[in-house]
């Protein structure tokens, strides 16, 4: 009976240590995950600008054709 005893004791032991590992795996994920947003977010600024820019310089490519 006692031995019984004593492998419940360390499964409650193993499932808590595996819960820990488990929690700790999710919040990386989830950081993973955010980090992930927050690096397509900058991309797509910085497309944005990038295209913006593009549009200035045709502008401006035009404007100096049409004065020669």
């Amino acid at each position: 009976m006692r031995g019984g005893m004593i492998l419940k004791t360390e499964l409650r032991k193993l499932e808590s240590r595996l819960k820990k590992i488990y929690i700790s795996m999710e919040a990386k994920r989830k950081g993973n995950e955010r980090r992930r947003e927050l690096r397509k977010a900058m991309i797509r600024r910085l497309v944005k600008k990038k295209n913006e820019c593009v549009r200035i310089a045709d502008e401006l490519t035009n404007e100096l054709l049409f004065m020669e």
